[in-house]
């Protein structure tokens, strides 16, 4: 969501925070995906190992302007095997967020990806299977009481 001058703020005040041996890749952390970071920098011109230092004001530039103009085309998806997670299903608005029972369906309960909640990969996915599973489980079994 920053405008190329921004970003490119952003990138000349990181140049002066680093040290002499910090690299461009150590530049972009915590700012980029690190999975983006090899690509955006290939595309600016600038090499992974370049040394901060040595950056040139245009090579910060052109890299702002890769950041915030980079276009990819998807020319199919990975197949099946490669997935982590699946998005969509039962729309939240229609369950009760305390005991994910349906609004819809009495004594019936959603857990995991059967409900329209998904995060980042890292773990996240599995964290809310397994606590969503908890909470779904412990308050159908309160019901049956």
């Amino acid at each position: 969501g920053l405008s190329e001058e921004e970003i490119l703020e952003e990138l000349e005040n990181r140049c002066k925070h680093m040290t002499k041996s910090s690299t461009s890749m150590e530049m972009l952390n915590g700012l980029l995906n690190q999975k983006l970071i090899g690509v955006l920098l290939e595309k600016a011109g600038i090499r992974l190992e370049q040394r901060v230092e040595s950056l040139k004001p245009m090579q910060l530039k052109l890299l702002a302007k890769v950041m915030t103009d980079l276009r990819v085309t998807l020319t199919k998806p990975r197949d099946y095997e490669f997935a982590q997670v699946c998005a969509g299903g039962i729309r939240t608005e229609e369950i009760d967020i305390c005991t994910l029972e349906s609004k819809v369906e009495s004594g019936l309960y959603f857990a995991g990806e059967l409900l329209d909640v998904d995060g980042i990969c890292g773990g996240y996915n599995l964290q809310w299977a397994w606590s969503s599973g908890y909470v779904a489980g412990l308050s159908a079994s309160k019901k049956m009481r």
